[in-house]
């Protein structure tokens, strides 16, 4: 089995939650570096949900360097090479960029999975069934993104969603797995109920892969990031790394992976069903009082 790689997409402002961190911190803090559920900030929660599905010295955080006060501490304990370090947030699909050629330098026949830094599990073992199910057929079908979708409790507006299609018959798989048909990115009412009808599901954003998967999904839409990534990943030294990631950062206009790219490469994609595990993209405040609001009237 190639070796599992994750990379946790911490590099975000949290622009939406900038009203609560600020109450709670005194400034806008992004919301990744912050206590929001529990005890530990919800990167720290991230890491821990991974553990025991990958392994730490290969587990990378893309983050901007405008925020490195806020990491800083967590650099003590782990390899530099371990911070994709980006001089701008410039969205998903070019920090997924970044991140694919530097694991690339290393391990070419890695398996991937991207992660967000702002989800909330009731059921974390769900969510680390689903997780390596996902990583395995990825594993075994090295052509595919595998995605994890959550099955939806509502007709969400806010949330993209996944349409699958037809079962596939994935060898080894132990896990549902399905071709995708479209991607709906914040349909309006009338799709978004119809979406729920169909049992379609929510699109987590985590997605698991080779190098060269996720690299043919960018060629399809974005042939410029195939580019850089094979120039980063081919990268000498960390000056020439710096240099290429520099001009990427200048000229790329800021682009979403899941819109921009996935959307794109919907034959390329299978998704896997992650049922039953209270997922929540903690993107609003009013997502995040209703975590909170059990515990109130307990």
């Amino acid at each position: 089995m190639p070796r599992p790689w994750a990379v946790i997409l911490a590099g975000g402002d949290g622009t939406r939650l900038h009203s609560v961190t600020t109450a709670l911190t005194g400034e806008p803090t992004p919301k990744q570096f912050c206590r929001l559920l529990g005890s530990t900030t919800l990167l720290d929660q991230t890491l821990h949900r991974l553990s025991g599905i990958v392994e730490d010295r290969r587990t990378a955080l893309l983050v901007s360097s405008a925020h490195r006060r806020y990491y800083e501490p967590l650099r003590a304990n782990r390899p530099a090479s371990l911070f994709v370090e980006q001089p701008a947030n410039n969205g998903t699909a070019v920090g997924m960029t970044f991140a694919l050629g530097r694991v690339r330098q290393v391990d070419r026949d890695a398996v991937v999975g991207f992660f967000p830094s702002d989800h909330h599990y009731t059921d974390v073992g769900m969510f680390r069934t689903a997780v390596a199910a996902a990583y395995r057929i990825a594993a075994r079908n090295r052509d595919r993104l595998v995605l994890v979708g959550a099955t939806p409790s509502g007709p969400e507006q806010d949330y993209g969603w996944i349409e699958p299609g037809r079962p596939l018959d994935c060898p080894d798989a132990d896990h549902a797995v399905f071709a995708v048909d479209l991607f709906w990115e914040k349909p309006d009412a009338l799709v978004a109920s119809r979406l729920f009808r169909r049992r379609a599901l929510w699109n987590t954003f985590m997605t698991v892969g080779t190098v060269e998967a996720f690299r043919a999904a960018l060629a399809v839409s974005r042939p410029e990031l195939a580019a850089a990534l094979d120039q980063i990943g081919a990268a000498p030294t960390p000056a020439s790394e710096a240099r290429i990631v520099d001009a990427l950062y200048s000229t790329s206009p800021r682009l979403c992976f899941s819109s921009q790219v996935l959307a794109n490469a919907p034959s390329r994609c299978v998704v896997v069903p992650l049922r039953a595990s209270g997922w929540v993209d903690i993107g609003r405040p009013n997502r995040l009082a209703d975590l909170h609001r059990p515990a109130l009237s307990a």
